[in-house]
């Protein structure tokens, strides 16, 4: 989680960082672990496949889905700032 913190932390807004955080750890893990080796350790997708022994399709999914969730769980609470 280094480089999300990294990234964040240059912006100075510790509450951003907080909820992505937040969000990224709510996510199922079988979304989390996907949308982690690719947006921060930033791994290919055929390599993500073979690591995590699932089909190339399931990690397409898999990431797509984590992102939306992340998009609006993140929408909700930077909108939202006491939720």
């Amino acid at each position: 989680m280094r480089s999300v913190d990294s990234s964040l932390a240059g912006s100075s807004n510790l509450g951003s960082m907080r909820a992505v955080r937040f969000s990224v750890d709510r996510l199922p893990e079988s979304q989390r672990a996907v949308i982690l080796l690719r947006d921060v350790d930033a791994l290919d997708l055929k390599d993500i496949a073979e690591l995590l022994d699932v089909g190339l399709s399931s990690v397409k999914v898999r990431l797509h889905r984590a992102r939306h969730a992340l998009r609006r769980a993140l929408s909700l609470r930077l909108t939202q700032p006491d939720r």
